[in-house]
């Protein structure tokens, strides 16, 4: 359906009014073009967004996990260290007591043999 204006508008004006118009299509246009960019651009901030909330969660659960792993071998060392430390003392005192009795012997043994030695060079 075309309206006649011919006789109120002049040519010029309704071509001038015809481009406006084109300019004007071409311009919503754009910004269509640039309202979807702007929301498919939104959509993908989001989505990383999340991504990085994700791994923050991850690497705050791993860090408790690896917190909590540092403790139980913490732990576990000193029980160890405990357990090699007694077997140590043990091992020691059990050196120094047959070393003792060595010594017990030896001097036993030498006051003997020295006594007969001693006794028979005086006889």
């Amino acid at each position: 359906m075309q309206i006649e204006l011919s006789d109120q508008y002049s040519p010029e004006e309704i071509e001038g009014a015809r481009h406006e118009i084109l300019e004007l299509q071409n311009n919503l246009n754009e910004i269509e073009k640039l309202y979807k960019n702007f929301y498919s651009t939104l959509g993908r901030q989001q989505t990383h967004f999340d991504q990085i909330q994700t791994t923050v969660q991850q690497t705050e659960i791993h860090l408790d996990k690896g917190s909590n792993d540092i403790h139980q071998i913490l732990q576990l060392r000193k029980k160890q260290d405990k357990y090699r430390s007694i077997i140590i003392v043990f091992i020691l005192t059990t050196a120094c007591f047959f070393f003792f009795v060595v010594i017990l012997v030896l001097v036993n043994v030498i006051k003997t043999f020295g006594f007969k030695r001693i006794n028979q060079s005086s006889q």
